[in-house]
This record gives structure tokens, sequence and C-alpha cells, in this order.
């Protein structure tokens, strides 16, 4: 057994006693990474420059009792909240870290090719038209009512073009076994690159975009998880989320060296389903309206913690 391998144990057995969801209900998360601010020049509000989506919602709601819920929004699905509550199996606390309470994995690429070898075994539920995507997740972050987790659920059409899933479940199915042919045909989601990002910022981007992305082929999100394999300055650490879960992130090594914020994808030690997402703080902040305490280098901003996805048969069903 090699180093990496016995980190990896490691891992599992410090999730020894997690809750443990079902494997095909969460073999992947849906969750979207917006454009990371790179450039000095830009403002350093929080707001600003660092912005997360989940499965077509920004909404940051209070833990809740999801029983007795509300629709937020309109359309196809939406968003379900409700009064605050403690959720059985998870204690969301509002201590949001820092970068370096995680413990350094070692070699994050050949962590990544290992984790593909499992991903493309994973049994996954196979999406078809009429049938609703579930997700429910928890959020906290440093400004917009502070740190105190927020939790929500929501349904989307799975053919909902706005939402794009079936789009991008059929890019999975047909990616190449080339890495550099991947990230060729994964920037084909977008018409270009942001200024605002370096290349590998950019791939990294979209191919985690696409690594945490619901529903999955396991096939072409092992495909992925090479190609973001040969991205430079790839990171892995071993740490624990906002729900005190311990995960594995996956980051590009940008803190104190170039952007505001770099954004670390989750997932789970021992299947290396995805967990959700974290944007780091790239270099100090002075307090200011918008967060009194300030920040350090390597601080968490705001964290997106997925807690269960699954395909259900119509718009409201809970699985």
């Amino acid at each position: 057994m090699d180093d990496l391998q016995q980190d990896l144990t490691g891992l599992r057995a410090l999730r020894a006693d997690a809750p443990r969801p079902d494997r095909a209900r969460l073999a992947a998360g849906r969750a979207r990474l917006h454009q990371a601010a790179t450039g000095a020049a830009r403002e350093r509000r929080f707001r600003a420059d660092w912005r997360l989506a989940a499965a077509g919602v920004a909404a940051t709601l209070t833990v809740a009792a999801l029983l007795a819920a509300d629709v937020v929004g309109g359309g196809a699905g939406g968003t379900r909240v409700a009064d605050p509550a403690a959720r059985p199996g998870y204690t969301a606390t509002a201590r949001l870290g820092s970068a370096a309470d995680g413990k350094d994995l070692g070699d994050a690429a050949k962590l990544l090719r290992q984790a593909a070898d499992t991903v493309e075994q994973t049994p996954v539920p196979t999406p078809h038209d009429g049938q609703w995507i579930y997700t429910r997740y928890v959020d906290a972050g440093r400004i917009d009512g502070g740190p105190k987790p927020r939790e929500s659920e929501s349904w989307t059409a799975y053919g909902d073009p706005s939402y794009s899933a079936r789009k991008e479940y059929r890019l999975l199915r047909s990616l190449p076994d080339d890495p550099e042919r991947v990230k060729k045909k994964v920037r084909t989601l977008e018409e270009g690159r942001p200024d605002s990002e370096t290349s590998a910022q950019y791939d990294f981007r979209l191919l985690g975009g696409l690594s945490q992305a619901f529903p999955t082929d396991p096939e072409g999100r092992a495909k992925v998880l090479r190609a973001m394999a040969t991205l430079p300055g790839i990171t892995a650490a071993q740490v624990t989320d906002n729900l005190g879960r311990k995960a594995v992130a996956i980051g590009q090594g940008t803190v104190e060296k170039k952007g505001f914020t770099e954004f670390q994808l989750l997932y789970d030690p021992e299947t290396f389903a995805p967990l959700g997402e974290r944007g780091i703080a790239g270099y100090d902040a002075e307090p200011d309206a918008d967060d009194k305490d300030g920040w350090k280098a390597g601080d968490v901003l705001s964290t997106h913690a997925l807690v269960d996805q699954a395909l259900v048969d119509k718009d409201g069903q809970r699985p």
C-alpha cells in the first residue's frame, strides 16, 4: 500500500461513524462554480468576487425543518425552506475555519487518478425526461447575515433547458479518453474564457462543475477527474466541512499567489462523491460594512455543503 492509499485509508477511518447516505443517491452532487475573480484590481467585496449557485438557485436559507415549507421562485420547480430546526445526523457549525485547518494529502494528481478508477465503477441512476432533480444543501458565509448555517432544498426539471443538466449528462457520455481532448470538449460549455481567469483556472472551474454534476455518467465523470489531474498546481487536503464531515478538498494552490478567492471542491474520502465546495480568501482584508471582522488569507469565506441529491418523479417529491 503506497502513501496515498494510506492517507485515504486514514480518511475513511475518520468518517467511519458518519451517517452513510445511499450510494446511488449521492453518487454525484450538483454544484456549479461561478466565475472566480483573479485580478488585484477587482473590488475586495466578497459579494462581487465569490458567488456560488447550486441546482439553479442562489438562495441561502436557514437550517430547516423541511416539512412545513413554502415555495420560493417560479417556473419549473423552486426552493423550499422553513423555520430553524436541528437536522438529525448533522451538526452544522457557524465556524467556517481556515485552509490551514486541513492536512496536506500530497500528490493531488495521483489521488484524482485513483479516485477516477473508483468513480467509474460507481452505480448511478439513469435519468429520463419527465424526472426532477431533488437537491438539499446547507450554505454558510461571512456576509449576508453572517456564518450561521442555512439549509434549503430544491426541485428542477431534468429536461429544463435553462438548467442544462441533460446537456451536461450527454456531454459526459460523449467524452473521449484523452485528457487534453476532454478539456477541449468541455470548453464548449462556454463561449470563451473570461479575462479574469487563467487557462488553468478556467479549466478547473469547468471540469470541477462537471465533476459534481448530477445526474452523471460514471465513465464520463472518471474522464473529467483524470483531466483535472493534468492541471498545474492542483492540491489535495483532508478537511472538515461545515456539517462536520471529513472531506477531501481539491484546489489550485492559488491562496496568497493570485486571485481573490480559491475555489476548493469537496469530495467524500471513500467514494469521491461530491460533498460541495468552499471559497478561501486569497489575501488579508480589513473590516468594513460587509464583514465587521475582516479576514486573513486562507480563511474560509463561504461553504456550500451538499447533503442529498436524487432523481424523483415529480416536483416537490422527496426521495
